[in-house]
Formats: C-alpha cells, sequence, structure tokens
C-alpha cells in the first residue's frame, strides 16, 4: 500500500527530457540511462505484497490526493507539448529529434499508462480526461478497444494485445497496433449500429478524437513545418510502442479454457502476468498489479491487489520490457513459465 506522494515519482521522472533537451549534446540521452538504471532500482528496493484492508480501501478511495495526482499529470503532457513547439520552431532539429524521442518513451507514454486508468473510471468527466489525453497522442482508437475488447477477449485468439507463445515482440509490435486501431473503429461502429446509428454520426466519439488529433498536427506543421510533425510524430510512436511492448509482457502467452459453448471462462487474476516490485508500481500507478486490474476493472489504482495464484514474473516492467527487445533470451525465460503456467492452471491446453 503505498502513499499518495509515492506516485510522484511519475512527475519526477517527467523531468529527464527535459532536463536532457536543456543542457543540450549527450545528455538527450538520459532517458536511455533511466531505463536501465530503473530494473537495478527495482532490485535493490525489493518487492511488496502488501494488500490494503476493506477499511483501508475506503479511505483510499475517500482520499482526493489519488485522484488530483493522476489526473494533474495531463498538465505535464501539455506542457511537453508546448516544449516541442517551441523546440521545433527555434531550435536546431537534432535537439528536436532527441527530445522527440525522450518525450514519447517517458512523458506520453506515462500519459498513455494514466489515460488506461481514467477510461475505466466511472465518471464522464474522467474517461473525458483520458480520452482527450490519448487524442493528444494519436491514439484515442485506445479507449475504445482497450476496454470493450482488449478486457472482453483478453487471453484468448481474438485479442491483439495478447501475445502468443513463441510470437516474436517485433512480430507483435505491429500486429497489435494495426488490429487495435481498426478493432477500435469496429466497435465503435457496433455501439452506433445497436442505436441505429450511421457510422458518420456526432455521437461517434472516434471522429471527434481523430479530428482534435488532425488539428494538432496541422497546427505544428503550420507553425514549425516538417520539424513541428517530427516532434509531434515520432513522440507519439514512442509512446505506442511503449504501451504495446507493455501489453506484449503483460498477457505474453497466456490463455483461457474455451467452455464447451464455445465462450470462454470468465477473466480471473491468473490471466495477467503480475510483478510486486515496489518502485515500478510507484512509477507506474500500480500498473504491474496487473490481474487484479483484469478481474476488476473497475478498481482504482490506488487499491489494486496483489494475487499469489497469479502468474509472477521475474522482475519488474522495465527489466521485462528490455528482455522483451532480444527474443531468444526472452523465450528462455518466459516459455517455460508459460508452459509451467498451463499445465497447473489450465490442465495443460
Amino acid at each position: 500500500m503505498l502513499s499518495p506522494y509515492c506516485f510522484l515519482l511519475a512527475y519526477l521522472v517527467s523531468t529527464i527530457p527535459l532536463i536532457g533537451w536543456f543542457l543540450g549534446g549527450t545528455w538527450n540521452l538520459l532517458f536511455l540511462l533511466f531505463y536501465l538504471l530503473f530494473p537495478a532500482v527495482d532490485f535493490a528496493l525489493g518487492c511488496s505484497k502488501q494488500n490494503p484492508t476493506p477499511q483501508q480501501e475506503q479511505q483510499l478511495l475517500n482520499d482526493y490526493r489519488y485522484k488530483f495526482i493522476i489526473c494533474g499529470y495531463s498538465c505535464i503532457q501539455l506542457c511537453y507539448l508546448a516544449l516541442g513547439f517551441y523546440s521545433a520552431k527555434f531550435e536546431v532539429w537534432t535537439s528536436t529529434l532527441a527530445l522527440s524521442f525522450s518525450t514519447g518513451f517517458l512523458v506520453f507514454a506515462g500519459a498513455i499508462n494514466i489515460s488506461h486508468e481514467l477510461v475505466h473510471r466511472n465518471t464522464k468527466h474522467e474517461r473525458l480526461l483520458g480520452g482527450f489525453m490519448l487524442m493528444l497522442i494519436g491514439y484515442a482508437t485506445f479507449k475504445v478497444e482497450h476496454v470493450r475488447g482488449h478486457h472482453v477477449n483478453v487471453a484468448t485468439p481474438k485479442d491483439a494485445s495478447t501475445a502468443k507463445l513463441g510470437q516474436s515482440i517485433y512480430l507483435f509490435l505491429p500486429q497489435a497496433i494495426i488490429r487495435n486501431i481498426i478493432q477500435g473503429f469496429k466497435l465503435e461502429a457496433i455501439r452506433l449500429n445497436k442505436k441505429k446509428l450511421p457510422f458518420w454520426h456526432w455521437q461517434n466519439e472516434l471522429l471527434w478524437w481523430s479530428a482534435g488529433t488532425m488539428i494538432l498536427w496541422i497546427s505544428f506543421a503550420l507553425w514549425a513545418g516538417w520539424q513541428g510533425l517530427m516532434f509531434i510524430w515520432i513522440s507519439s510512436i514512442c509512446a505506442i510502442l511503449s504501451l504495446e511492448i507493455v501489453n506484449y509482457v503483460e498477457h505474453y502467452g497466456l490463455v483461457r479454457k474455451q467452455l464447451s459453448d464455445g465462450r470462454y471462462e470468465r477473466v480471473s487474476p491468473i490471466h495477467s502476468w503480475n510483478a510486486s516490485e515496489i518502485f515500478s508500481n510507484a512509477g507506474l500507478f500500480n500498473l504491474q498489479r496487473h490481474s487484479d486490474h483484469h478481474a476488476h476493472p473497475a478498481r482504482r489504482y490506488q487499491i489494486l491487489r496483489h494475487f499469489d495464484e497469479s502468474p509472477q514474473l521475474p522482475s519488474s516492467y522495465g527489466a521485462m520490457m528490455l528482455l522483451a527487445l532480444i527474443p531468444p533470451l526472452w523465450r528462455m525465460v518466459m516459455d517455460p513459465r508459460v508452459i509451467q503456467y498451463r499445465q497447473h492452471a489450465l490442465g495443460d491446453i
């Protein structure tokens, strides 16, 4: 159970691209050093499997600071858009390029993580803020596909965000991104069709979000030309890649039993990989307690729980993301765990 101030770590991390851009030169690579040091800090601080009691859960839910911290990150995202706006116009293109990568992999990736939390909320303003943050990154389809697609189809062949056993990260990424974009529009069309409305209707939220993204891109192009587009496109692509690499890690090889009627068993804590490293969970708003999130999507990040029965990753997301980039090492570490999981939890599917 983490104090709300522990989650300010994400705000601290968000200063790294600014420091690198301000100092220039090799300091622009500071974000790479962070990715390498993150797993080391996780190893040093260790894990926590502590869960809040029901009484503590209510106290955590009533504490406004948790909500303020997660919603406030949208201001950080807007500040970096402004910085990119400035850099693309007045700085050399190499400086803007470096800022694009560091902003995408740290700040905008963090924004997607927070928008992921917000689109699950039961209040309209939080869901709208989540969609707005995704719109700024050009991935608003995630708002629709993640909730109505991924959470329904996770750990089945229908889910583009569940990597198959033996599938390389480099084959998974293009498939996941393209299928998720297409599926997002399909799911929105299905929702509208149930209301007897056409796809090209003002109630199609993806049309609004897509229009907002296009306006943002045009603004960058008109202000700073190709350097403006370079910043917004590269930073967004880096953030989207970070999201889908995390998806790869979270569900690799996991499957749900198919029942006699063709449906799949209900999602439970055994259908997502879990990690309990304290440092990463503070920086990622408890995202690594992913098993509880999928079993109970409405639970807010501050009360997510650890389950011993969930399949456990050998290290934190940071370390596993780096490992995933080297497929032979990834398979050597993860494939035996997936096979063991299937044998013990699913009756050797």
